[in-house]
């Protein structure tokens, strides 16, 4: 089964994999680890950059804002959604994981303001951040 040309199986692997490590190394809101902002924009830089490594370069990261007004990052492609911190910023209890768009829209509207801006660029600083991170992920998880 492929999602526009995608094997939608290796983009599940991946999502497996990259979930599992997150989980497992990553805590937001503790002293001494990634604040809320740079969790989410790390989080979805590192997926984005493993992604387009295998070959699914369609995904693009989109950042707004929450009812609250913080910031918020999640992935998306003409079709789907992905929001690994979905729960922590949308008040919902597990990651959204290849959501369709119009869906996750029409559900969180409220939570996402009409502006929904396309980061063209990752900052540099984020960019340095997930060297490692990616080199234990390969090593390790996938």
């Amino acid at each position: 089964m492929e999602v526009r040309g995608y094997k939608l199986l290796e983009l599940h692997t991946i999502l497996l994999c990259a979930t599992s490590y997150i989980n497992e190394n990553f805590i937001f809101s503790n002293q001494n680890q990634i604040d809320d902002i740079n969790y989410g924009l790390i989080v979805h830089a590192f997926l984005l950059s493993v992604f387009k490594d295998q070959g699914f370069s369609n995904f693009k990261l989109m950042q707004g804002k929450n009812l609250n007004a913080k910031e918020h990052f999640w992935l998306e492609n003409e079709d789907t959604i992905i929001d690994l911190t979905a729960q922590k910023s949308l008040k919902v209890t597990t990651p959204l994981i290849l959501i369709p768009k119009k869906t996750y829209y029409q559900n969180h509207l409220l939570s996402i303001n009409e502006k929904r801006l396309m980061l063209k660029s990752i900052p540099k600083e984020i960019n340095q951040a997930i060297i490692p991170i990616k080199k234990v992920f390969y090593k390790d998880y996938y």
